[in-house]
């Protein structure tokens, strides 16, 4: 498997490789694509390393070759056969992620500011913490994420806020994906679309909250939007009802909040 006549290198996010005893690698593990071969089955013996059990006699099927770091050789059964994967535009080995997509996002990104659009954040362990939005963010590291998200980006906020964080990224052309550069980062600061907004309420929103007598747009902007919204007409005014799926509610009357439940 070679794009343009090159080796491609991957790296094991999970459990899915094994090598010729069969042994699960560990993820993180860098490979190097080594060659592919064709096999048929009816030719290969059943003692030892990878054997036909489950194919069928007289299949074939084709097995991609990995070297690992030390030499040690990794093997993956793609249950096609070369002419099937020659056909394909793209050849997908599970739990695996192209160290070529990490280099290039690495190199485009690295360094550079950006607003970043989402208070989901993570800490290096990978668990999720609550953070800030709209607000500018340095990358400071790119690495390799998981299966889902194959990049890992790490960034650091400057005063007053003062962190360090990270964030997990789809990359590809993947338009329609929540945790894409787009969706997640912006290249100019947001709150120059809302000129209307005070810095007192601009800040609310940076940290996801509200307070009476925003408007709706503003509360979409710091709460996101919400999972259901009731209308009723009130004795003067035109009442709205915000709920959302982790039980916040807000009740606006004519557009502005009157109360709220965090």
């Amino acid at each position: 498997y070679t794009r343009n006549g090159q080796d491609l290198d991957l790296i094991i996010t999970n459990h899915g490789i094994q090598d010729e005893n069969s042994m699960e690698e560990e993820p993180g593990t860098n490979l190097e694509i080594k060659c592919i071969q064709g096999i048929d089955h009816e030719m290969i013996p059943e003692t030892e390393g990878w054997h036909a059990g489950g194919y069928g006699i007289g299949s074939i099927d084709t097995e991609i070759v990995f070297l690992k770091e030390n030499g040690q050789e990794v093997v993956y059964k793609s249950g096609a056969s070369p002419e099937e994967l020659q056909q394909r535009k793209r050849v997908e080995i599970p739990f695996t992620i192209e160290t070529s997509i990490v280099d290039a996002t690495r190199e485009a990104l690295t360094g550079k500011t950006f607003y970043i659009k989402t208070p989901i954040w993570y800490n290096e362990n990978g668990d999720a913490r609550n953070g800030l939005k709209f607000i500018p963010v340095t990358i400071e590291e790119v690495t390799p994420g998981n299966v889902v998200y194959p990049v890992r980006l790490k960034f650091s906020v400057g005063s007053p806020y003062d962190d360090t964080a990270y964030i997990y990224m789809s990359v590809g052309d993947s338009s329609r994906s929540t945790r894409n550069f787009a969706a997640l980062f912006s290249l100019t600061d947001p709150h120059l679309r809302y000129p209307a907004i005070t810095e007192e309420t601009w800040e609310r929103i940076i940290h996801g909250k509200v307070a009476p007598y925003m408007t709706r747009e503003e509360c979409r902007l710091s709460l996101g939007a919400p999972s259901t919204i009731d209308r009723r007409a009130a004795i003067s005014s035109l009442q709205e009802l915000w709920m959302y799926e982790n039980g916040v509610y807000l009740i606006f009357d004519d557009g502005l909040l009157q109360s709220f439940r965090r």
